[in-house]
């Protein structure tokens, strides 16, 4: 069991494994793959850039292909022509290298002529148009030997085939049509995310839509497009490939901000991410102004260190809350496959590894637009998912409500006419025992029986008919509802009223009544003294004008106290003492409904009813 559970948490994470090996495998294996050479012999050798190749055979080692990483050094080919089979044209990857010098030579070593191209060079008079993904030199017909020369800012890969022309057009036509089906597929993702970010305020969608929009300056300058069409643009397109490249860094570290910020709790990620952009910039000051070398080689660790640390660290912070964690456990595999293949590309550019090609950025491209097309998708139809259950639930709210409305109604009007059907025969009743022995033990019943009739009457009128203001005599008020509570309650209790500071009020008088007389006859009922206290405070500059009524009674726990102002609850010391258990229900709404503050509580056997006027 224990190791079934593990396995299901770590297979995620060796299926993404596996894939990166597979990818790794076939971009080695594509470079590695057997080729045509047409009977050409080459041998290399790795020098100091700007010096002539040495002339030490021992040095030079046979092969079309070199792999130095990341270096400053430059790589010199001597290749040999066979006259029995013609060689057209040597192609030289990846494209955007910064210089690739090619001299052919006779059979006598005489030099035939000498062609330059790179992004570092302006060459107007060679033709361009086949060099999309890989540098074309045609090889004139009397050339024997040659001599190529290449170096780049910053990882050395360079990749020598022999096509014919037929397979350079092929190639050319097959590469441009693939390529432009990926530029195409960037375009139009970042041009839709950019109108779902406008249409949806969504600042997720436009951070998406403007990485995507460098991503596509990248490939059209990686792809030595322009300089196919313009040569002379060809040292505008070599500079402008190493900024994008750096700004892509900045673009990604926005990118992931908005993704995560709203989704973990990371108290680093903004400050990291902050960083990330100001090092970026400083970086792009370097490659402009300093070192391009320096600055690319910056910008590619950057890049690797920033993924290891996401991959790493991101998936141990909480969520923000139950949805965020969901998002993220739906979107934890694919933008971890996403970050792996940015550390995988990063860690190639520095040279570790076969190395990018054109193709293979294209192919890079395409996967991490698919993994964060999926991140993206996940999380929207999660969120979109959410919005519909609510507003399912605000319907299903809505109608509630109605119904609620309607029972209402449909209570008070039975409220008020049980009230009137009852309060008929009351009268009647009274009028008959008014000169029967029984009249005094009838009254105090028939009152009993009147007071609960007026509570059942008074739970239908609560909300609406005690809206009102004017004027009110608090101590009058007072007195008045005290003496009204003895008509309940034949006892000898006394009222002890006091006031302190300003007792002036403006407010709802009805509501007022039916509060203190409510509070008054809870206190006389529970009471276990002959006095009922009551204390009239003062308003100032911070506390309004306060009523409080007191009285001793058995002591109740908290518990108790805070289910006091429900409905029809009745305390454990009402054992014996009739009543409804509405009163309190009755004060507590029309203390919200007037916005008076109730408060209650029991200290050391002393019931306190607390009344806030504002």
């Amino acid at each position: 069991m224990e190791f079934n559970r593990y396995y299901t948490k770590i297979k995620p994470l060796l299926v993404i494994f596996m894939l990166l090996c597979l990818i790794v495998a076939a971009q080695e294996l594509t470079q590695k793959k057997t080729m045509d050479t047409r009977g050409v012999k080459a041998s290399w050798v790795l020098h100091d850039a700007g010096i002539k190749a040495p002339d030490d055979a021992l040095l030079w080692q046979p092969g079309h292909r070199v792999a130095a990483g990341t270096t400053k050094q430059s790589v010199t080919f001597k290749l040999s022509f066979q006259s029995s089979i013609d060689v057209p044209h040597i192609s030289v990857s990846p494209v955007y290298l910064e210089r690739v010098a090619v001299e052919f030579f006779d059979q006598n070593g005489q030099l035939i002529n000498q062609q330059i191209k790179g992004g570092g060079v302006a060459a107007k008079t060679l033709d361009h148009h086949y060099d999309i993904d890989r540098l074309i030199f045609d090889v004139p017909n009397a050339a024997a030997t040659a001599q190529l020369n290449a170096k780049a800012i910053q990882n050395l890969n360079v990749r020598l085939s022999y096509p014919s022309t037929e397979q350079v057009a092929i190639q050319h036509t097959w590469g441009l049509a693939l390529k432009g089906a990926v530029l195409t597929i960037i375009l139009l993702a970042a041009g839709l995310a950019l109108v779902a970010g406008v249409w949806f305020k969504q600042v997720l969608f436009l951070a998406f839509a403007a990485h995507q929009l460098v991503w596509f300056l990248l490939l059209l300058s990686v792809s030595y497009f322009i300089p196919s069409i313009w040569p002379h643009l060809s040292p505008l397109n070599g500079r402008l490939l190493g900024a994008v490249v750096i700004i892509v860094v900045t673009t990604g570290a926005g990118f992931h901000w908005v993704l995560l910020r709203n989704m973990k709790t990371i108290p680093w990620l903004s400050g990291f991410c902050l960083a990330v952009v100001l090092l970026s910039f400083i970086n792009l000051v370097l490659y402009f102004f300093v070192d391009q070398r320096l600055s690319l080689i910056i910008a590619a660790g950057l890049t690797a260190i920033c993924g290891v640390i996401l991959i790493v660290f991101v998936p141990w912070y909480r969520p923000k809350d139950h949805l965020q964690g969901l998002i993220f456990k739906k979107i934890q595999n694919p933008y971890t496959f996403f970050m792996s293949l940015v550390v995988l590309a990063a860690v190639s550019r520095l040279g570790f590894g076969p190395g990018l090609q054109t193709n293979g950025i294209y192919f890079y491209s395409l996967v991490t637009i698919i993994m964060m097309g999926q991140v993206l998708w996940m999380r929207t139809l999660i969120l979109q998912r959410r919005q519909q259950n609510m507003a399912k639930k605000a319907a299903i709210v809505h109608l509630t409500n109605e119904k609620l409305a309607r029972d209402l109604v449909e209570q008070s009007a039975f409220l008020s006419m049980l009230s009137h059907e009852i309060k008929t025969p009351l009268t009647t009743l009274r009028f008959t025992v008014g000169g029967s022995d029984l009249r005094n033990k009838m009254d105090a019943q028939l009152t009993h029986i009147q007071h609960v009739v007026d509570k059942v009457e008074l739970m239908g009128r609560v909300g609406t008919d005690f809206v009102s203001s004017e004027e009110v005599f608090l101590t009058e008020l007072i007195q008045d509802q005290w003496r009204a509570s003895a008509l309940l309650h034949d006892d000898e209790r006394l009222l002890d009223l006091t006031s302190n500071g300003c007792i002036d009020f403006v407010g709802n008088k009805l509501a007022l009544e039916v509060i203190v007389h409510d509070l008054l006859t809870n206190a006389r009922k529970y009471a276990n003294n002959s006095s009922i206290k009551v204390k009239l405070v003062g308003s100032d500059k911070t506390n309004g004008l306060c009523v409080i009524i007191e009285n001793e009674t058995d002591e109740l726990p908290q518990s108790n106290i805070d289910e006091l102002t429900d409905k029809y609850f009745r305390g454990p010391n009402s054992k014996g003492i009739r009543g409804t258990g509405l009163g309190l229900w009755i004060v507590k709404n029309l203390c919200g409904a007037n916005k008076y503050a109730l408060s209650l509580k029991c200290i050391e056997g002393v019931f306190s009813a607390i009344v806030r006027l504002k």
